[in-house]
């Protein structure tokens, strides 16, 4: 049996969202580096 309707995301695409300042420079401050290795650690959630 065919699927009915469209398949896939309807709509227009979501814009990309990054963390302010995130463009600014290649190199990471000390905030965003501490803001990376939280957000790598198996316990952190997230």
């Amino acid at each position: 049996m065919d699927a009915e309707g469209p398949r896939g995301r309807a709509g227009s695409p979501k814009r990309p969202a990054l963390p302010k300042d995130w463009l600014d420079s290649r190199a990471l401050n000390e905030d965003q580096s501490r803001d990376i290795a939280a957000a790598e650690l198996d316990v952190s959630g997230g």
